[in-house]
């Protein structure tokens, strides 16, 4: 299983998209968590927000204050019956620097929230995208089941609070 994280970055009823040319698809910016090497020498994993800021800076060239990085829901996505990735989410409106695309990143946009391309991204992010853009945080750890084609096994079940 793959410890990833997700930034939910808004802005005047915006949030920035990213366009991840490997599994072409919108998303927000984010990634797997990595292992540092401590000046000891000891290998740990990096921090989650250590992780978002990071893969932010990386794909989208923007710094996020990671003071005001909420966390607001830890999802587990499950790809032919398979626990694959525990993405940890968080929602920020404090960033800075102009965002531009970075490695991995074909192109990025501010998008409005009303108006996601939900075509275009992961099958299940319909179902707690809106609520969590809107302020609402999940309750619990809600599973996700994508079919081998990227499509929902089933709808998932997710709490708000």
């Amino acid at each position: 299983m793959t410890e990833q994280t997700l930034a939910l970055i808004i802005k005047d009823r915006q949030v920035l998209l990213v366009y991840n040319k490997e599994q072409e698809k919108w998303n927000g910016p984010g990634g797997n968590v990595d292992e540092i090497t401590l000046p000891s020498g000891k290998r740990v994993q990096e921090s989650l927000k250590d992780c978002i800021i990071r893969e932010t800076k990386e794909e989208a060239s923007i710094i996020l204050n990671p003071f005001t990085l909420e966390p607001v829901a830890d999802i587990f996505c499950h790809f032919e019956r398979k626990l694959e990735r525990f993405m940890h989410v968080f929602r920020t409106h404090d960033f800075s620097g102009n965002p531009a695309p970075g490695r991995e990143i074909s192109k990025l946009y501010w998008c409005h929230i009303d108006s996601l391309p939900w075509e275009k991204m992961w099958a299940g992010d319909i179902f707690w995208w809106p609520k969590l853009l809107n302020g609402q945080k999940i309750r619990d750890i809600p599973s996700i089941y994508y079919n081998k084609d990227g499509t929902l096994e089933r709808a998932p079940e997710i709490y708000f609070e």
